[in-house]
């Protein structure tokens, strides 16, 4: 019996002019295979009437082609129809017409006389009842896998240009007979269900089988999971970090502020303050609303980074952030002494970052990760809107030094039991409130037919020597699209 990571090129039953199909959709071998799940199933026991009216759920029908058609709209569009009727010759269920637009080449596909299973959302033209671009399988007569695809909830997994769901199911319930099952799973102690929940999956007796086979693979996923942070945990607190213990620029960088930090910007900076002090290495997510003082919180483990000795760096996902990063750390940290240089694909401030002298606080773009200067081994390494960023990217920008503390943080709210689950290797801190004096924010709709009051609205604001940005779909006009354009606006 072969195992589970055989390759599908080793195996004679999958045809070889499958296999290229079969591995654009990263099928590779039997586990791939095995772990291609259905994305959802069909009642495929019994077919009743034709719909004769609209639904707002799709249907799954069953008919044969009666007449097919191509009605063209202009030059190049078109769609072609076919009228199907069902098997049964049923008077009380009247004829579906499916149509597929401007793919002409159907019509080698799905011809006069062929049976087929229909799964589409009718809508009503008229008193013909239209389903538009359903999914199809066509059924093969004297088919000696009837019992696979018929007469069962069958079901339909993801398929790719040069393989159908029909070849799919074919091959997974090869895949399931040939494969040792037991050898997929990671739950070792709840091995006997695994077997089951793999095959019930993929070919229910019932929707409920179906359920419960998903709830139980769920759990075998999850965790695998929780064993991959766990060891990231464990690499990472294995990994010995650089204690930097801070002197007077914190403080003095507290005391310059205009503004009092929140009770909760002040918690966090006393956590990382512990991180950093320590000899583990600082690896911890912040996480904060737009607006909540993430952006002090990252300057003051800066600061208390330099103030040890140690250069700092921060990464931020795009130019404009990162210059605007630059201008906020230069106003306040000037004062202190500590130089602060920008990097990004097409700038660089002034003179190269001085090592002997003062460490610096580097802000950047992706082009810190090409930093040349051998001698920039940053201690910190702040990640800005970390979900930007590729996995690969923070580890390479990790790499810059040999024991970095890293702060990642995110505007993005993070659910407590799913920060559990993907950030399980990291400690998380929250900032649960935004500084005072934050204004309030409205956000409203107007018509079309509001315009002009828009229009005064905004030039009673410009006048108070306010701004204002108006934001189109488009830059420039498209054929294809009927959304108004920023460039032929802008001339309005």
């Amino acid at each position: 019996m072969p195992e589970a990571a055989t390759p599908l090129t080793d195996l004679d039953w999958v045809p070889a002019n499958r296999l290229t199909p079969l591995s654009k959709l990263g099928l590779l071998t039997l586990a791939d295979l095995i772990r291609h799940y259905p994305r959802r199933y069909e009642d495929r026991r019994s077919f009743g009437q034709f719909p004769d009216s609209a639904m707002d759920e799709p249907v799954c029908i069953a008919g044969h082609v009666a007449a097919t058609s191509i009605k063209r709209f202009g030059y190049k569009r078109g769609a072609y129809e076919i009228t199907l009727e069902n098997e049964s010759g049923s008077a009380f269920s009247q004829p579906v017409i499916c149509r597929w637009f401007n793919m002409s080449w159907m019509q080698n596909v799905l011809m006069t006389g062929q049976s087929l299973v229909i799964y589409g959302k009718p809508k009503m033209r008229g008193r013909q009842v239209i389903i538009d671009h359903p999914e199809y399988e066509i059924l093969e007569e004297d088919d000696e896998e009837e019992s696979l695809h018929m007469r069962r909830i069958v079901p339909v997994h993801p398929a790719g240009e040069g393989i159908t769901t029909r070849m799919l199911r074919s091959l997974i319930h090869r895949a399931l007979i040939e494969c040792d099952l037991t050898g997929i799973c990671f739950l070792k102690e709840e091995n006997a269900m695994a077997p089951d929940a793999l095959k019930a999956v993929h070919f229910p007796e019932s929707q409920d089988q179906a359920m419960e086979a998903r709830k139980r693979l769920a759990l075998d996923e999850c965790y695998a999971m929780q064993i991959v942070v766990h060891l990231r945990r464990q690499e990472w607190a294995a990994r010995e970090g650089e204690p930097k213990h801070s002197g007077d620029l914190l403080p003095r960088l507290l005391q310059s502020l205009p503004f009092e930090p929140t009770a909760s910007q002040r918690e966090v900076m006393t956590d990382i303050a512990r991180d950093l002090e320590s000899s583990r290495r600082m690896n911890r997510l912040l996480q904060g609303d737009v607006g909540s003082g993430k952006t002090l919180v990252a300057l003051a483990a800066i600061v208390q980074t330099i103030d040890a000795g140690f250069s700092a760096a921060i990464m931020a996902p795009t130019q404009i952030l990162a210059e605007q990063h630059h201008a906020t750390f230069e106003r306040l940290l000037s004062p202190l002494g500590i130089p602060v240089h920008l990097r990004t694909g097409s700038r660089k401030s002034a003179g190269e970052p001085i090592f002997s002298d003062c460490p610096p606080a580097v802000v950047g773009t992706h082009a810190l990760l090409f930093e040349e200067d051998s001698a920039f081994q940053p201690g910190l390494i702040v990640i800005d809107e970390q979900h930007k960023f590729g996995v690969l990217q923070r580890a390479k920008l990790a790499g810059l030094s040999s024991r970095p503390d890293v702060l990642v943080m995110t505007a993005t709210p993070i659910p407590r039991t799913l920060a559990q689950t993907f950030y399980g290797d990291l400690d998380v801190s929250i900032l649960k409130e935004k500084p005072a004096g934050r204004g309030e924010i409205k956000t409203v709709v107007r018509p079309d037919s509001k315009l002009p009051d828009v229009a005064d609205f905004i030039k009673k604001h410009l006048h108070k020597g306010r701004q204002a940005y108006i934001v189109y779909p488009l830059i420039d006009e498209s054929e294809k699209l009927t959304a108004k354009a920023a460039v032929a606006e802008f001339e309005k």
